[in-house]
């Protein structure tokens, strides 16, 4: 890297907690009472073991000091990643500034009957006859064939209501797109584009072959007689195998952000939030779900979606204007 370059910018480790400030200060003294109980030799299991003791045997006074050690680190975290986020995508960080005055996609009739509280209560009591869980997905199923099942006049008042939001969303956008903080996002998001264009270009390119001197491609070399080589027309090039799929680590209730967890649980989002939070869509969008702000919009997209992922999904596009 040159002197003229810029080194890029890392994302910053995932905030500490209480338990890790915790293990940080007692890991030597924890090292060393394990090291006199077995000659010199650090037994790691019995240290994580030792840790956990103390800490659990801690009461809530000796731990506030921890707590307060993650609190605060927990904001400089949140401003480093919004500073990390500014850095490396300052279109999703301007998406994530204006989240209140971007328009929101307006539910389709087919959602606003799944939210509806009389549906809900008909589905519930449909499930406990047939001796039913009314879990989500038992829920979903069965209001996805009640609607199915609907005659047209009994869904005429919610494809009329879906028919109302979607004129406001409309009036809402236009109004969205004359500020200047829309101005702002679309001058942002064009100078990325124009950004990455020649890097794109340079990227192909330098894959193409090189010409030799004489800008004629190189012959190939004739095989030598006697050496066993097996004649041109005898050659086949393999198949190309299709590349291996990265598999991503899946999301645990560690990957969201605590507070907004415990809110998800209470409105039995929780399933719906980390499916949302790892979806492929989102993780482009640099929606992070260890963030209070990206876990935040998660939940809001749902409940606004009524549970659902596939149009909580789609709330969280942005709203792009096609000139």
């Amino acid at each position: 890297m040159s002197d003229n370059e810029t080194p890029e910018k890392s994302k910053p480790r995932r905030a500490k907690s209480a338990y890790s400030f915790f293990c940080d200060e007692e890991r030597a003294a924890a090292s060393t009472a394990s090291r006199a109980r077995h000659d010199g030799k650090l037994m790691l299991a019995e240290l994580g073991r030792e840790l956990g003791q103390r800490w659990a045997n801690m009461d809530a006074e000796a731990r506030a000091k921890y707590d307060e050690l993650a609190a605060q680190h927990k904001e400089e975290h949140e401003v480093a990643m919004r500073e990390y986020v500014q850095a490396t995508d300052p279109v999703a960080a301007l998406r994530a500034r204006y989240a209140d005055l971007i328009p929101k996609r307006p539910l389709s009739a087919y959602f606003l009957f799944l939210q509806d509280p009389e549906q809900r209560v008909t589905a519930a009591a449909s499930l406990k006859e047939q001796g039913l869980t009314q879990a989500a997905a038992s829920m979903g199923s069965k209001l996805g064939q009640m609607w199915r099942e609907l005659a047209a006049d009994l869904k005429a008042p919610f494809v009329a209501r879906a028919e109302a939001t979607s004129a406001e969303y409309a009036e809402a956008t236009r109004k969205w797109q004359d500020t200047s903080e829309f101005g702002e996002l679309e001058r942002c998001r064009k100078k990325r584009r124009s950004s990455r264009g020649p890097g794109e270009r340079a990227a192909v390119g330098s894959h193409s072959a090189k010409p030799d001197e004489t800008g004629e491609g190189k012959k190939p070399s004739s095989p030598k007689k006697g050496k066993g080589l097996p004649d041109a027309s005898q050659l086949v090039t393999p198949p190309r195998q299709a590349p291996r799929t990265v598999r991503r680590r899946p999301l645990t209730t560690m990957d969201i952000d605590a507070k907004v967890l415990e809110e998800a649980q209470h409105l039995s989002l929780e399933g719906p939030l980390m499916e949302l939070a790892g979806c492929q869509e989102v993780l482009e969008q640099r929606i992070y779900a260890q963030e209070a702000v990206g876990a935040r919009l998660l939940l809001d997209a749902l409940r606004n979606a009524g549970g659902a992922v596939d149009e909580a999904r789609k709330r969280l596009e942005p709203v792009i204007v096609i000139i």
